[in-house]
């Protein structure tokens, strides 16, 4: 899973959804979530072809100015599927810096 944050018809920031290394309960394949063991991570991202094209797609399609968007990657059908987008996603750190400097870009 792939979470991918789009501004003006760009994308600023891509992460995939990674086991924790520092986890130390039994991971919860069907609920990826922090509680289960799971984070998102930019180190050794493989992003399919198609990944940003959708998120931008997703996003434009919404009518939104920005959004982060949630992707699945289908293996067997090499294609990148939309789960949803965020419109008030949340945002920090490395994120936060990212949409700071392309919310500042059109100011």
């Amino acid at each position: 899973e792939f979470r991918v944050h789009v501004f003006k018809g760009e994308v600023v920031d891509v992460t995939q959804k990674k086991k924790r290394k520092d986890f130390d309960g039994e991971i919860n394949t069907k609920i990826r979530n922090y509680a289960n063991g799971w984070v998102y991570c930019r180190e050794d991202i493989v992003e399919p072809e198609d990944l940003r094209e959708q998120a931008i797609l997703a996003v434009q399609t919404l009518g939104l100015d920005f959004g982060a968007v949630d992707c699945i990657w289908n293996e067997k059908e090499n294609k990148s599927y939309v789960l949803e987008c965020n419109t008030a996603p949340g945002i920090c750190e490395t994120t936060l810096e990212k949409y700071k400097q392309a919310f500042l870009s059109v100011i």
